[in-house]
């Protein structure tokens, strides 16, 4: 790596890519319940609300957690408590939280998926009863 080249010896290139990989993972968290908002909602508008609205509080939240120790209660409500930096650099247990938000994404995505196709499944069955009551043919579209 050019680190290497010019600062040998300065970068620990086992705790960068873990450090990336924590925030890969931790991205794909907040993509995949971003996904399940556009998948759930018609508009632009609501599935923007929900999906930036969300992401929004687990960054308020986790800023909130570092000005007081009396808002401890906090990091049972954002995803920022599972990538915790100082486990990855000083070699801690982080393999859990690094599944935990692996498989959270994982949920999410899925359930996008699977509610954006019942709603398009519903949409065509509604689009061809439709046709078929105002065309009176079978099959018509």
């Amino acid at each position: 790596m050019s680190a290497n080249a010019f600062q040998p010896h300065v970068l620990e290139i086992e705790a960068f890519l873990l450090l990336n990989t924590g925030v890969l993972l931790y991205r794909l968290a907040i993509s995949g319940i971003c996904f399940c908002a556009s998948g759930i909602f018609h508009s632009t508008k609501d599935s923007l609300t929900l999906g930036a609205g969300i992401s929004l509080l687990f960054f308020v939240g986790s800023m909130f957690l570092k000005l007081s120790p009396d808002l401890d209660f906090l990091k049972y409500i954002t995803l920022n408590t599972f990538f915790d930096t100082q486990k990855i650099v000083t070699g801690g247990d982080f393999l859990p939280d690094f599944i935990l938000m692996g498989s959270i994404a994982a949920l999410w995505f899925a359930a996008g998926i699977v509610w954006f196709q019942k709603r398009i499944c519903h949409y065509k069955i509604c689009r061809h009863f439709i046709t078929i009551v105002y065309s009176g043919k079978e099959g018509a579209y």
